[in-house]
């Protein structure tokens, strides 16, 4: 009888053991379907890395200051995102920008009103995006192509159109920039108001869903009769008004700008989408990637800083993060598929 008793009490022991290993296994999967879970905990290890390096790393004043370099390439990611969980891709976002600059700039100048001036790049972002989303969609070209193609026009309408000279702002028409409300930047209350939008749109819409359906199998989104054009109008609309947002943004923080103003941002736009999570084949990511990703270039970029690393390893820097986001999230799939056949 004792001998059994003993029995009975060690197979409990061995299946309470296993059911805790199950659980264990069960919120690692949970963890690991989250696409921004790397993102977050490479976060975590360069805000400790950094923090040991620098004292005042962790500041109030630092941390805004990521928030604020953070807006720029933020606003775009989020709604870059959407175009690449569609399975395309716009290279064409740092000459949109810096053409919605200059429209808002000069409205501003012109009619001493700001949100004259963001209505008109924003309206100006909106055609630029629509002009993109008719090439894709409608003609069925390669996004990279069509992008590649208005990049190089747009900077080229600009570099001709502005030629050396410089638009400058006041500093009264500047509080989207530097404005603060609360101690905190005005700038950072945008960035998040766009993400809750979006984020909004992602999930509680159908269009929002239709991203997914048609980015994850667009043959199958055609078959099902779901409105794979229009979702990708929308798509690339929203990213134009986005830039048109931004480039708003951008000229009142840095209160100049010339013909070459945000060349190669579109580089880091696509590195904090791609590092974020969000699968650059389309149909899997999730609203929280580019701001994770984007955060995380901020602390990236901010941390060269802080550690005075040349400017001129920025791009190599991008570029490594770019490929080592793609290689995680195959890893990643491959551990949950292997953990679900």
């Amino acid at each position: 009888m004792i001998q059994e008793g003993k029995g009975t009490m060690e197979n409990e022991k061995m299946i309470r053991v296993k059911g805790e290993e199950r659980a264990a296994g069960s919120v690692i999967m949970k963890l690991l379907l989250r696409p921004s879970t790397p993102s977050i905990v490479f976060s975590v290890i360069l805000i400790v890395v950094f923090s040991a390096a620098a004292g005042s790393f962790l500041s109030f004043d630092n941390i805004q200051a990521i928030l604020i370099q953070t807006v720029v390439i933020g606003i775009m990611a989020i709604a870059l995102n959407f175009v690449i969980l569609l399975g395309e891709i716009d290279i064409s976002v740092g000459s949109q920008l810096a053409v919605c600059a200059y429209v808002f700039g000069y409205v501003v100048s012109w009619s001493d009103s700001l949100a004259l001036g963001l209505v008109a790049a924003m309206s100006a972002g909106g055609i630029l995006g629509l002009i993109n989303g008719l090439l894709v969609a409608k003609l069925n070209l390669s996004s990279f192509i069509v992008t590649l193609a208005t990049q190089n026009v747009l900077r080229g309408i600009l570099l001709v159109y502005a030629g050396g000279g410089a638009l400058n702002l006041t500093a009264e028409h500047r509080t989207l920039g530097i404005g603060t409300f609360l101690g905190i930047n005005i700038s950072v209350y945008v960035f998040l108001l766009v993400f809750i939008i979006c984020a909004m749109l992602s999930r509680h819409t159908v269009w929002g869903r239709d991203v997914f359906a048609v980015g994850g199998n667009q043959r199958a989104a055609v078959m099902a009769g779901l409105p794979v054009i229009n979702t990708y109008l929308k798509a690339y609309v929203l990213l134009g008004v986005c830039c048109g947002l931004t480039g708003g943004i951008f000229l009142c923080q840095i209160g100049q700008l010339q013909a070459a103003i945000a060349n190669g941002y579109e580089m880091r736009v696509i590195a904090a989408v791609a590092i974020g999570g969000t699968s650059m084949a389309g149909g899997r990511g999730s609203a929280l990637s580019p701001l994770v990703g984007s955060i995380l270039i901020g602390i990236i970029l901010n941390g060269m800083s802080v550690m005075a690393v040349p400017s001129t390893f920025e791009s190599l820097v991008l570029g490594a993060i770019i490929l080592l986001a793609v290689a995680v999230d195959a890893v990643r799939h491959k551990v949950v598929n292997k953990h679900y056949e």
